[in-house]
């Protein structure tokens, strides 16, 4: 036991002195592997490790904001907290700001009690290294897995699984990977394999949703949504099918073809005299992994004969700090074939008006978050709306916001000077001919305005 009443298992401290250095901050798995699997064959086989895999939430926001110098002292000061860690055996760096780290797990240790311990250690961390960078607000995604065999492979994946699903949450969080998470990775594999499935077979359509003028209640276009269709008819929504397609690639088909299914709806309707309005169409971040995407639709759209103004592509504005530099060539080249870009669900990232500087765009799309009643958070809106509306108006940018749910919201957004919105309040996505009939009812206007 030590001065702070800590208890250390003396056959650990063994173990460690027949390695090079008690903590080893390595290069790669190999290497991780063969120092772990030496401390685990030097311990004896009642004891019990774990795999900690853990990384930093919006790290690159401090390369960002802060300069790559500041960035490599946050990863060096995270490994030393890593390796300086109690029951901390081995730690390795992999690559970027991915730590793993085998550790000590005492048998009486619950999973609930060492995630919330971890997470302690973590939020007590990011707090001392705030002073470095106070404009990004850090979190730590971390994954534990016990490991039971000396597989070490399997360990290390499932750590890296609950790490990943820690990561949906808006905190530092700590999941541990169990019996319930393994089954939930099955069901995932057999969804993944559905929509794998259903993208080959072109099972998939689209909504829409429209966009609407507040002074007019006009109709002034719409974002087309994603939709898969079982093999029995049920429709599954994109947060079912998206992160699988992004996953493996397939996405990029994805979108070509949520692309070309607009463009024949359009087409058809240009035929037959019928009203039309711009449609927007999402794009993943990896089309900006290619050079020829824009040229790539624009014949696609081409070849229907869609005149460019009929047509929007939406980048979402959390993906603009993964590749600025790419992602400007991909909007400078859509807007030079005539086509409009819109940055979606600004405000939900930490670009700010980095933006502003560095892109050129026609359309901004306030987040949600922007209709907060937090009582804080809206007094910071009420100052925030009508300056990002002066900044856009000065340089010839449509504000939007989105998520636009109630009558209050929408006489808030008109008093602040945001006069187009798109929501739930005026109409959840619908099918095409369901939109079709809310474009000639009313002379285009939506049913409840005012």
């Amino acid at each position: 036991m030590d001065k702070k009443g800590n208890t250390y298992d003396h056959t650990i401290d063994s173990a460690n002195s027949n390695l090079d250095c008690p903590f080893v901050h390595l290069n790669d798995y190999a290497e991780f592997m063969k120092k772990s699997q030496s401390v685990i064959r030097s311990l004896t086989p009642q004891k019990h490790f774990a795999i900690l895999y853990a990384d930093i939430t919006d790290f690159k926001t401090i390369d960002t904001f802060y300069g790559f110098a500041e960035g490599e002292r946050m990863l060096e000061a995270f490994s030393n907290f890593l390796r300086t860690s109690e029951n901390i055996l081995v730690c390795n760096r992999v690559f970027s700001d991915h730590f793993v780290c085998l550790l000590f797990l005492r048998q009486n240790s619950m999973s609930k009690e060492k995630t919330t311990s971890y997470r302690k250690k973590f939020n007590w961390f990011l707090s001392k290294q705030q002073i470095y960078h106070p404009d990004c607000y850090l979190h730590i995604a971390c994954g534990l897995c016990e490991l039971k065999t000396d597989d070490l492979i399997h360990a290390i994946d499932h750590a890296d699984t609950a790490r990943k699903r820690s990561k949906l949450h808006s905190d530092t969080t700590v999941v541990w990977f169990d019996k319930q998470m393994n089954q939930q990775m099955h069901l995932e594999e057999q969804t993944a394999h559905l929509a794998q499935a259903a993208l080959r077979k072109k099972r998939y359509c689209f909504f829409l949703q429209p966009k609407v003028n507040l002074h007019t209640g006009q109709i002034i276009g719409a974002e087309a949504l994603a939709r898969s269709i079982t093999e029995d008819g049920q429709m599954m929504l994109p947060d079912q099918f998206i992160p699988f397609l992004e996953r493996n690639g397939s996405i990029i088909e994805m979108d070509y073809l949520m692309c070309r299914k607009v463009c024949e709806y359009l087409a058809d309707r240009i035929r037959q005299g019928l009203p039309v309005v711009a449609i927007s169409v999402n794009l993943s971040r990896l089309h900006a992994s290619y050079e020829n995407t824009a040229e790539v639709l624009h014949a696609m759209v081409s070849s229907y004969h869609i005149p460019p103004y009929l047509l929007e592509f939406e980048l979402t504005e959390t993906l603009l700090l993964k590749g600025l530099k790419s992602m400007k060539h991909l909007i400078d080249a859509l807007r030079g074939y005539g086509y409009k870009v819109s940055i979606d669900d600004f405000g939900s990232g930490y670009t700010g008006t980095n933006i502003w500087q560095e892109l050129n765009f026609d359309i901004l799309k306030l987040d949600k978050k922007f209709l907060s009643t937090d009582p804080k958070v809206k007094q910071r809106n009420d100052a925030l709306i009508p300056n990002l509306i002066k900044i856009a108006n000065q340089l010839q940018t449509t504000v939007l916001c989105e998520g636009v749910e109630t009558a209050v919201q929408c006489k808030y957004l008109e008093k602040m000077g945001c006069h187009l919105v798109q929501g739930y309040y005026f109409s959840e996505p619908v099918p095409c001919k369901t939109f079709d009939k809310l474009l000639v009812q009313n002379h285009g206007m939506v049913p409840n305005w005012r």
